[in-house]
């Protein structure tokens, strides 16, 4: 008789032992299953304190269980039927968390890949554009209507445009990418009187225009017209700067709805507007050099 309780005892601290175990198996193998370190990292605080909850909760359950079994081994049968319905929701329990965390993880993880895309992209392009044989006017153009078309691309914006100056700062659309359907602004004749001197002035000490709603920025009449023709809704204005005069405006829109830009998106335009400026350098240059070639010829 004796021997037969000893063995119940043991039957049922083993199978307690074995819940616990469960749990903690589980427990560890959570923040390896959910997420790369990156996540972790991000969830770090929450974490630990849910962890720390945890092991609380299940230290206080094995000892309880524990106690039970060493002094109720009568209803053993009945407990170890509880024990594994006990193990089969526990173990769904954690089975929800994981695939709860490991969905916000995903999120995170896609979220994180597609700025790293975003990055390289630009990245990719600045080093295009440097790197391109650019020898006269032909060669420029090329160059520009690849880097709008790209730009438009990555930043996801309706329209980008060049806005080349002319001798008496009257202006032109000198190239353009748009989105289809959309007005191009390069059909349209622009005697822009909209530019005071000042302004063409900041442009030239490197101004940037971010405009997140043109409606309510305060345009010239005149400007605002050209804008809503245009479908305008939110701009970004840089200058490109060419041996250090004002060669034009590089300009991204937003068509659909106002925007307010972020500093990634400014930052880059930028990039932007200065390899293009060194572009024109470069032809610059080689004009230059052309000239004097053929001067020395004479």
């Amino acid at each position: 008789m004796v021997d037969s309780i000893n063995t119940a005892n043991c039957d049922a601290v083993q199978a307690v032992s074995q819940r616990v175990r469960l749990r903690y198996r589980l427990l560890q193998a959570l923040p390896t299953v959910l997420i790369p370190l990156t996540i972790l990292n991000a969830m770090n605080s929450q974490a630990f304190q849910v962890h720390a909850e945890v092991d609380s909760q299940f230290a206080v359950s094995a000892t309880q269980e524990f106690s039970i079994a060493s002094t109720d081994s009568s209803e053993n049968s009945s407990d170890r039927a509880e024990a594994s319905t006990n193990d089969s929701e526990s173990a769904l329990f954690f089975i929800a968390i994981v695939l709860l965390l490991s969905v916000s993880a995903i999120t995170v993880v896609l979220s994180q890949a597609r700025q790293l895309s975003a990055a390289t992209r630009r990245a990719h392009l600045l080093a295009e554009i440097s790197s391109a044989r650019t020898f006269d006017e032909h060669d420029v153009e090329k160059v520009f209507d690849k880097a709008l078309e790209e730009a438009r691309q990555i930043l996801g914006v309706s329209r980008v445009v060049i806005y080349r100056f002319k001798p008496d700062w009257s202006g032109y659309i000198f190239t353009e990418s748009v989105v289809p359907g959309l007005p191009q602004a390069i059909e349209y004749p622009i005697e822009d009187p909209c530019i005071p001197n000042v302004l063409l002035e900041d442009y030239k000490n490197d101004r940037i225009a971010a405009v997140s709603d043109v409606s309510s920025a305060g345009f010239h009449p005149d400007h605002l017209q050209l804008m809503s023709r245009l479908h305008i809704k939110a701009n970004l204005v840089v200058p490109i700067l060419n041996n250090g005069q004002l060669f034009g405006l590089l300009i991204a829109h937003h068509c659909s709805k106002t925007h307010k830009w972020r500093t990634t998106e400014i930052a880059f335009l930028r990039q932007l507007a200065v390899q293009l400026g060194v572009t024109l350098d470069r032809v610059t240059f080689c004009k230059s050099a052309r000239r004097k070639l053929l001067d020395r010829n004479r």
